[in-house]
């Protein structure tokens, strides 16, 4: 089931990725995917997961729930402290913004 899902998420992200080639945009593929995609994709393979900010498995999957949650608030218009406080949003900024620092390098 779960290859079913990663194989069809592959397919509408090449889809998107042809796209938007044909109107000249400057992507990556993985620009095309789903953020849930991402999560998914990050969470199966272990050398994409490396990160010591990221921890374990479970507690990788939490945090980029958190960030989806977050992103799908933000992109909808709604509070995005909702279920929340502030200081566990920039909680969550700041962890983030540690993990792309360490993928950048």
């Amino acid at each position: 089931m779960a290859r079913i899902l990663v194989t069809r998420a592959l397919k509408m992200a090449k889809d998107l990725y042809t796209r938007r080639l044909a109107r000249n945009e400057e992507i990556d593929l993985a620009d095309c995917l789903q953020l849930c995609d991402k999560r998914t994709l990050l969470l199966k393979d272990d050398r994409l997961r490396e990160s010591p900010s990221l921890g374990s498995n479970s507690q990788a999957e939490r945090f980029l729930k958190g960030i989806e949650k977050l992103r799908d608030r933000l992109a909808h218009g709604q509070d995005i402290i909702a279920g929340s406080s502030w200081p566990a949003v920039f909680s969550l900024v700041q962890q983030t913004e540690k993990v792309l620092e360490q993928r950048e390098r």
